[in-house]
């Protein structure tokens, strides 16, 4: 056991002086990197609120006015962008369908976060992947031939962030919508794109 322990610390003295030294021009990284291994937890920090189901309600209700005045502002102050001197002799009519290897290649690629939204998590549909690539296959290429997106492959679970940790945590103002897709929705994107 005393050399398992000596090891461990040997490791150690050469592992943390490294990383310092990697990271000592990015301090975000620097100090995210010892979070890690301190094991320190963030602390979610959210408006004060009588229960959970209130505060999410407070939320969405905040970002949906957002995005509502938003879209007045636009409307009513249209942006007239003339682009006269571009010409395009291309048009996109269509998207073309993905082989299994290729959709396999995208899919392998892919970090393996998932969101709460997800039936299976990423981890475990990526072990799966091979028994399941023909149906996914065949659920992407629907997709790209008929343009139509399933509905439950646009939903979407919606975390608050602030924006930055000086800004006060009791105004919603204070926080920025982050989307969590789920892992296939993501596929599909990567598949748009490529």
């Amino acid at each position: 056991m005393h050399v398992v322990t000596k090891l461990i610390k040997s490791a150690k003295h050469v592992y943390y002086p490294n990383m310092i030294n990697e990271y000592q021009s990015d301090q975000k990284v620097l100090f995210s990197s010892f979070a890690k291994v301190l094991h320190v937890v963030p602390e979610k920090q959210y408006p004060d609120c009588l229960s959970s189901d209130l505060l999410a309600t407070s939320f969405a209700d905040f970002f949906v006015t957002k995005i509502l005045n938003i879209q007045r502002d636009l409307s009513v102050n249209p942006m007239h962008v003339v682009f006269s001197d571009v010409s395009c002799n291309s048009s996109l009519l269509n998207f073309e369908e993905i082989s299994r290897n290729e959709l396999s290649r995208l899919i392998t690629q892919q970090t393996s976060k998932s969101c709460g939204l997800d039936p299976i998590p990423g981890t475990v549909m990526k072990q799966c992947f091979r028994t399941l690539l023909p149906t996914i296959c065949a659920i992407f290429n629907l997709t790209l031939r008929t343009v139509v997106v399933p509905s439950q492959l646009k939903e979407a679970m919606i975390h608050p962030l602030l924006k930055k940790q000086t800004l006060p945590r009791e105004e919603f103002s204070s926080f920025r919508p982050i989307s969590k897709f789920r892992f296939l929705s993501k596929g599909i994107k990567k598949v748009v794109a490529s």
